[in-house]
């Protein structure tokens, strides 16, 4: 036990941090349920917010020539905007609901980049916005933003 989270949890940061280190995503998807259950809905995304953005400073710092900045500013800006008035609006949402939104969510967009799907329509300008808004909601709702961000960057035909 580290600081009072079981560690299971503390197993699953560090399987989450090399699993981004290694594929660029899925740190929040491997440990955030595990730190939603052991903190509760909001100290756990907010936990798995924090360790998150710390992983990824370390990790752009390391590959910065690879970064791609305007394409990401194309989906950091519409998030950032987005960000206040969804965390305004989910406020007063119950914890519960949250968590199984987050999990729909998830689930969809695993069997959407599954599948292959590829939509004309999430590409470029608007589907990037859309892209940004959607990944902050599951940011602020699981702390799982990378699912709507890589369906973007597929069908942007982004490099690996």
């Amino acid at each position: 036990m580290t600081d009072g989270l079981p560690a299971i949890a503390v197993a699953a940061v560090a399987a989450g941090a090399v699993s981004q280190g290694v594929t660029g995503l899925g740190f929040s998807l491997v440990c955030a349920p595990f730190l939603i259950a052991a903190l509760g809905p909001r100290d756990g995304v907010r936990t798995a917010l924090v360790l998150s953005s710390v992983l990824n400073v370390v990790l752009i710092a390391r590959d910065h020539r690879r970064v791609l900045v305007r394409e990401g500013l194309s989906l950091l800006v519409p998030a950032v905007v987005a960000t206040p008035l969804l965390a305004w609006g989910l406020s007063h949402v119950r914890g519960a609901v949250l968590t199984v939104a987050a999990g729909v969510l998830t689930i969809v967009s695993a069997g959407v980049l599954a599948s292959g799907a590829r939509w004309h329509l999430a590409r470029g300008a608007a589907g990037a916005a859309v892209a940004g808004v959607v990944s902050a909601t599951m940011n602020l709702i699981g702390s799982i933003g990378g699912p709507a961000a890589a369906i973007y960057a597929v069908n942007a035909d982004w490099p690996p």
